[in-house]
């Protein structure tokens, strides 16, 4: 469980389970591709994305999510969602951003707040998942259509 803060307010996310986590990763591998691109070496070196890149990037990443149709970004929206929790104001509890039908249960969370909670539940639930894919220099030496660790 993670927790973090946006604005002023505490989030906390729970685990999503290994099927959610599939279907989520599978949604957003063209989008993670793009942006894997803008953080992998070039000559040697890590490129750094700055602020003067920012345009570049927003257009690259975007690019990729605007190829998802709708059904496939709710989907990876409301997943996410669903496991994110709420403080109540007072510190008197812990409530669901989202209900069951999926309808958010705040009327304050606007898109950029959707988005950074989204966020880092696939941060907290995919990180582990992508860092363990061999990389293209990994397999160099393998033969074609093997994975090597």
């Amino acid at each position: 469980m993670v927790e973090f803060t946006i604005g002023a307010i505490k989030y906390r996310t729970r685990p999503l389970d290994a099927f959610k986590q599939f279907h989520v990763s599978r949604r957003l591998i063209p989008v993670l591709g793009e942006l894997a691109k803008l953080f992998t070496p070039r000559d040697g070196a890590l490129p750094m994305v700055g602020k003067d890149d920012l345009p570049s990037a927003i257009v690259t990443v975007g690019g990729a999510i605007s190829q998802m149709s709708d059904a496939d970004s709710e989907y990876v929206l409301r997943t996410c969602m669903s496991v994110c929790d709420r403080e109540i104001a007072g510190g008197v509890g812990w409530g669901a951003v989202i209900n069951p039908a999926g309808a958010l249960m705040y009327e304050d969370i606007g898109m950029a707040g959707m988005m950074q909670i989204a966020f880092q539940v696939i941060q907290e639930n995919l990180a582990s998942f992508f860092a363990a894919l061999p990389s293209s220099s990994a397999g160099s030496e393998a033969e074609p259509g093997t994975l090597t660790s």
